[in-house]
């Protein structure tokens, strides 16, 4: 996907704002696709982000990152 300027101008000023929906919504605008699960994993919502979270927890435990404070993966005793 190539943007031009003036979007890459546009999307700049959200960025230097730290307005990350506002920056993934306007990506999405213009047509790029990746830009809706980016947005999903933003706002921790959407099936993508459960499912990733989901798959991520077995090497997270042999990694010795508990996800508790989630509390969708309780810690171990």
């Amino acid at each position: 996907m190539s943007l031009s300027s003036n979007q890459l101008s546009i999307l700049a000023s959200h960025a230097e704002v730290g307005d990350r929906v506002a920056y993934y919504e306007t990506l999405e605008s213009f047509g790029e696709n990746y830009a809706e699960l980016a947005l999903q994993v933003v706002l921790n919502s959407g099936v993508a982000v459960d499912l990733s979270r989901f798959s991520a927890a077995p090497s997270a435990r042999l990694g010795h990152f508990p996800f508790e404070s989630d509390g969708a993966f309780p810690a171990e005793s």
